[in-house]
């Protein structure tokens, strides 16, 4: 009989350290073995052993999955989260409905999860997380790359689609380049200078302020930051300012509307000094290009476009030589599509096409020469263009109303 009771002794010692290993495992096992142990050691009889195991499998059968899922979720999983407000100004929004959804990327299954839900004001509010079966986080970061990179690519605005006079483009770039170059943030440095840089673009709509800043952005690789000022106040621009990154580009569009005034009053409580407040603290995390546009530069208050906030001035003028040129062979520009609407030839290029591509320097003269120079902007000229997009001669036409048959 002690022989018996010294090898229970010995099993239930096993026992222990088998379970104490599946413990680091399962977490709460330990416990729930230590209650059904006795249980089935010590049951009076079959009959209760397999009354004590039903109740156990019932039991699995009713929390099982979602311990698990749980265990599995904080144990044997990456995961990310974004809360997504919501905006009013979108129309129309596209998402997944609530839920979570499972997907395969390079060998790896990952969760997607979205939860909606209303807030005490009314508000609604979105939580979506994305998750993965394993335990390293730069898996996630890749795919979020990934997706970054592909939305990108979707809404790139090459520098050379941005029609501005070539010189004033080729300054502002280098420009801002030489600003961001790491032997220009050495000389601020050194001598204690906020490191920060200032423009302002001004004067008429749609002569290519925001789109030349969209482009520069993207060039350089940096992440923009598009603040519409009229749609702020002082709590807003504080919050979002407060969640810029550190190598960005900040756009701050029409900036006049900052101002109150008879002309412009302002369309939100943003008051000037809470404005030059953020401007002055923009400079303090490395590497902030601020952008401010306006098309009202007579009100300004010259505080805001000191030399210290805004260090280039740059005046955006309406269509010159130089654009309207470049606009004209970027429409018909032959090595992008075929403008012309004619059959290829067995080499590729027609022969009536190739003959049009001959006059095309002589036709942008005459296009050149036709159109006012300084009264039109790039965006009025365009649309002219792209309405005679299939021929240049009726776009040269179309300048003066003469009717090209």
């Amino acid at each position: 009989m002690a022989s018996f009771s010294n090898a229970t002794s010995q099993i239930q010692s096993i026992m222990s350290e088998q379970i104490s290993l599946l413990d680091l495992l399962f977490p709460g096992f330990t416990p729930l073995s230590s209650f059904v142990w006795p249980l089935l050691s010590g049951a009076p009889s079959l009959y209760g052993r397999l009354l004590c195991i039903c109740g156990m499998l019932v039991l699995i059968g009713k929390y099982g999955p979602e311990y698990f899922g749980t265990l599995l979720e904080a144990h044997f999983t990456s995961k990310m989260e974004a809360y997504i407000g919501n905006d009013t100004k979108k129309l129309l929004h596209y998402s997944p409905w609530n839920g979570r959804f499972y997907f395969w990327h390079k060998r790896y299954l990952f969760v997607f999860e979205r939860m909606q839900t209303r807030g005490e004001l009314g508000f609604s509010r979105e939580e979506a997380s994305i998750s993965y079966f394993g335990r390293n986080p730069d898996v996630l970061r890749q795919l979020l790359n990934e997706c970054r990179q592909h939305y990108l690519g979707l809404n790139k605005r090459d520098m050379s689609t941005v029609v501005l006079n070539k010189k004033l483009k080729e300054m502002l770039v280098n420009d801002i380049l030489e600003f961001l170059n790491l032997t220009t943030w050495k000389w601020y440095s050194t001598r204690s200078i906020p490191y920060q840089r200032g423009y302002l673009f001004y004067r008429l709509p749609r002569t290519g302020k925001s789109s030349f800043s969209l482009s520069v952005a993207e060039q350089l690789n940096l992440d923009l930051y598009i603040l519409n000022i009229p749609t702020l106040d002082n709590y807003s621009l504080k919050a979002l300012f407060a969640e810029l990154s550190r190598h960005c580009v900040v756009l701050l569009e029409d900036i006049d509307a900052s101002t109150s005034s008879a002309q412009m009053p302002a369309l939100k409580t943003l008051s000037l000094s809470t404005l030059l407040n953020v401007l002055d603290d923009i400079g303090s995390p490395e590497g902030r290009v601020l952008i401010m546009t306006t098309n009202h530069i007579e009100h300004l208050d010259p505080a805001l476009i000191r030399p210290s906030r805004v260090d280039t001035k740059v005046e955006f003028r309406l269509a010159d030589e130089d654009m309207i040129h470049q606009m004209f062979f970027f429409v018909y520009d032959p090595q992008s599509i075929n403008v012309t609407g004619d059959d290829e030839s067995e080499h590729g290029v027609s022969r009536t096409r190739a003959e049009k591509l001959c006059d095309l320097p002589q036709l942008a003269q005459e296009f050149v020469a036709k159109v006012p120079k300084l009264e039109f902007s790039s965006a009025e000229i365009m649309s002219l263009l792209l309405a005679n997009k299939q021929s240049p001669r009726h776009a040269i036409a179309s300048v003066d109303g003469e009717d090209q048959r």
